[in-house]
């Protein structure tokens, strides 16, 4: 069932931690809401370009010139979004630690949380690759403590919340829908 959001002054942020499935539930979601999918690591690995001339991954970026000059980009990405609606934004996991992007991230959009246990995230990590901040402990109890520090963001930052530990991309978007159709109604 494809649900078009009459609404386009509406935006939907997907937050969570690295591993948590957003650019894949993002992708899927989109077109169920007639919206455009923007992944906000596309966005900062352009913004990078633009300035350096040369093409890296998120990972990349991070690992050559550190976390300051990430969130800066981060922040520069999030920025020329501004305006614009009809998005399904999937954000970088730690984008949630930018004070700055935390508070916009509210402005722009509904926010979902897509709250995964450590324990699937460090699954999922362990077969797609630890992010760079993780590299030096790949270990459940350093992804547990990250989590646990960013869980509260998380939470504090979303209008919703979506444990999808133990659902697939699909069953994620169906439960997304379910609240999409309740703002739609005015229940928000």
């Amino acid at each position: 069932m494809v649900v078009v959001m009459h609404n386009h002054s509406i935006n939907i942020v997907l937050i969570g931690f690295s591993g948590s499935g957003k650019s894949s539930v993002g992708k899927l979601l989109a077109p169920r809401v007639g919206f455009s999918f923007v992944d906000l690591d596309v966005q900062i690995e352009s913004a990078h370009k633009d300035h350096t001339g040369n093409v890296l991954t998120c990972r990349q970026i991070y690992s050559e010139f550190g976390q300051e000059y990430f969130d800066k980009l981060a922040f520069e990405a999030f920025g020329f979004l501004k305006g614009r609606t009809g998005i399904v934004l999937s954000t970088g996991g730690g984008a949630i630690t930018v004070v700055d992007i935390r508070y916009a991230m509210k402005d722009f959009g509904t926010v979902f949380y897509l709250d995964t246990k450590p324990e699937i995230i460090f699954k999922r990590l362990q077969k797609r690759g630890f992010p760079q901040f993780l590299k030096s402990d790949a270990t459940l109890d350093n992804v547990k403590k990250h989590w646990d520090m960013r869980n509260g963001l998380y939470s504090e930052t979303a209008h919703y919340r979506i444990d999808n530990s133990l659902q697939t991309p699909k069953e994620t978007v169906d439960e997304i829908m379910k609240n999409l159709q309740h703002i739609e109604k005015g229940d928000r």
